[in-house]
């Protein structure tokens, strides 16, 4: 299991990673096609999805325009061939209100993470990043293991503005 910081924005980013997290993932209640090579322009993301990214991953759903950590997801399916892959995400938990990365980065193995630091749409992060993420922002130890709490996962209402397509 490998664990990945995802970045949207709703005005979209430099490489084209539009997307509103909030108001078109965490507020469904089964698996979600989200991103993909569609959704980005960037050479290393598409060798990344063609070669590392797993069924069974964990990906962190950073929202760029807010500057924050608003949940976690698991990979549960990946279509496509090299070049034209499509991630399907299954939400387990929501960070309400956002775990706004940078203001607690400080002192912490996040703080040199170039998933965080970086402008690249999926980036990689450590088991030891993942750790300190997960217990900084107070998500529960299961996000680790990709599980959703023990009744499953059950869709947040989008707040106000939110997109939901």
């Amino acid at each position: 299991m490998r664990y990945w910081l995802y970045k949207c924005n709703v005005d979209g980013g430099p490489a084209g990673y539009w997307g509103d997290w909030r108001g078109m993932v965490f507020n469904k209640k089964g698996p979600v096609e989200w991103g993909g090579d569609y959704s980005t322009r960037s050479p290393e993301v598409s060798r990344t999805l063609a070669t590392e990214v797993n069924v069974g991953d964990v990906v962190v759903a950073y929202q760029t325009n807010l500057l924050g950590v608003v949940g976690f997801c698991t990979v549960t399916r990946i279509d496509g061939a090299s070049g034209s892959r499509r991630l399907w995400l299954q939400p387990i938990e929501a960070v309400e209100p956002p775990f706004l990365i940078h203001a607690h980065k400080h002192g912490t193995p996040l703080e040199h993470a170039s998933a965080v630091r970086g402008p690249v749409m999926l980036r990689e992060l450590s088991r030891v990043e993942m750790e300190s993420l997960v217990g900084l922002s107070g998500a529960p130890k299961r996000v680790l293991r990709g599980k959703p709490a023990t009744g499953g996962w059950r869709p947040v209402k989008a707040p106000a503005g939110a997109f939901t397509h």
